[in-house]
């Protein structure tokens, strides 16, 4: 899709919806009558029309209207609505209610424009699909009547929004769902809460994985660990552990295991010449960034530590691994 020649406004382009997830998010509603009730300046409207039975756009705002118009040209409907206003039937409706203002970040879903919670109860008998940030709190979007599946979505590594799929759009027996796009090497990958969870727990493998953001933020760190063949290094830390890597997946080849003292770690890391110092942390109270000035690395090798919380209650303990940071693909992981 060419966007050279758009039109735009900063806080519109913000809140955008990145290409890879409207073509997602347009797959989805192949064949069916959809009206973006939150048009914006078109973005959405430009995945759906390849998709789409039908498709309308409305909003509220006349000069990102009017920049949508100039945006798509004329084969799509548009028209001026609230979108606490319904002007469609035997639609699905798509939302992106603005998160932000004069540049700012709005966290409560009854702050969005249009709130949450006006959504729910304007659009309860409908089927809707709504767009929200990544960090929102689930369980509250329930509260606000929301009861079908919620879908994480990131691409190229980065988690970009939540999706709200009312009951009749969602799958059935899926709740959670978690989509990585645009991975470069690795293939797109979709994992929900009815998939095969049997993740079992142990000691170390050769490689530390960090999984998606997206799958931790759903959920589903134990659906994406049965798949690849990995295991839990803690059951209550997101971080995985395996002999392989999946494929194009980064992780964290493990060179040493200590007690997290910082003595120790620094004298480690100097016996290894780590220079460059990627440091992360689950379940610790520590500031990578303070530590790191602290241990103060001077050689030559780009080195990560993984520090994470294992064991629960009086037994539990900061434990930091040494690694090598490695992107592979599970043909060559062994080598």
């Amino acid at each position: 899709m060419d966007t050279s020649d758009w039109l735009f406004t900063d806080e519109a382009l913000q809140q955008a919806t990145a290409a890879v997830v409207a073509r997602h998010r347009a797959q989805r509603l192949a064949g069916r009558d959809v009206h973006d009730a939150t048009c914006s300046i078109g973005t959405e409207l430009a995945a759906l029309r390849r998709t789409a039975g039908f498709v309308l756009g409305s909003d509220i705002d006349d000069v990102r209207l009017a920049m949508a118009r100039h945006n798509l040209g004329a084969d799509i409907a548009l028209c001026r609505a609230d979108a606490l206003h319904p002007v469609s039937r035997d639609t699905v409706v798509v939302l992106d209610p603005a998160r932000r203002a004069g540049g700012r970040r709005r966290f409560d879903p009854t702050a969005y424009l249009p709130p949450l919670d006006a959504v729910a109860e304007v659009y309860r008998d409908r089927a809707t699909v709504v767009k929200c940030a990544p960090g929102i709190d689930f369980d509250a979007v329930r509260r606000l009547g929301f009861d079908g599946e919620v879908e994480v979505v990131s691409a190229g590594g980065a988690v970009r929004e939540a999706c709200l799929w009312s009951p009749p759009l969602a799958e059935p027996g899926v709740r959670r769902r978690a989509s990585l796009l645009d991975r470069g090497a690795a293939p797109d990958e979709v994992l929900t809460d009815a998939d095969p969870d049997d993740c079992r727990g142990g000691p170390p493998g050769r490689w530390i994985v960090d999984p998606d953001g997206a799958v931790v933020r759903a959920g589903l760190v134990r659906q994406y660990g049965a798949r690849h063949g990995l295991w839990q290094l803690d059951p209550d830390i997101a971080y995985l552990t395996g002999d392989r890597l999946p494929t194009g997946v980064r992780g964290f080849e493990i060179i040493d295991q200590l007690p997290l003292r910082e003595k120790a770690l620094r004298q480690a890391l100097s016996g290894l010449d780590c220079g460059a110092l990627e440091i992360l942390v689950r379940g610790v109270d520590v500031d990578p960034d303070a530590l790191r000035r602290r241990l103060r690395p001077s050689g030559r090798t780009a080195l990560a530590a993984v520090i994470v919380r294992m064991g629960a209650g009086s037994g539990s303990r900061a434990v930091v691994f040494i690694c090598r940071s490695s992107t592979t693909g599970a043909a060559d992981s062994d080598r």
